[in-house]
């Protein structure tokens, strides 16, 4: 295990950003995947939109999927239309790169 701190400030709360990095074995990862996946807790957009709500010492939470297309509803909350027009010269065609589950 090891301690570790967030390196951005982010504004009020930095300071309680902390967190610890286990280091385990192959088997007790794919044992953790496996209880988080079976919890059935999907963030979809209203989840989300909670989820992006300034906390401080908020507890870490887990989800076993995503709604799907959550990804690219978010990011495209931040293009704008001329964004959208170089993507497509680029051959960019915005498909979001989730895995599904």
């Amino acid at each position: 295990s090891f301690d570790g701190v967030s390196a951005n400030i982010s504004g009020e709360g930095f300071s309680g950003m902390k967190f610890i990095a286990k280091a385990t074995p192959q088997a007790d990862y794919e044992q953790w995947v496996a209880s988080v996946r079976e919890s059935g807790t999907v963030l979809d957009q209203d989840g989300y939109k909670t989820l992006a709500q300034p906390t401080i010492d908020a507890p870490a939470r887990y989800f076993s999927a995503s709604e799907a297309g959550l990804f690219n509803s978010i990011v495209m909350q931040y293009h704008t239309p001329k964004d959208m027009i170089s993507d497509q010269h680029s051959g960019n065609d915005g498909s979001s790169h989730e895995d599904s589950r």
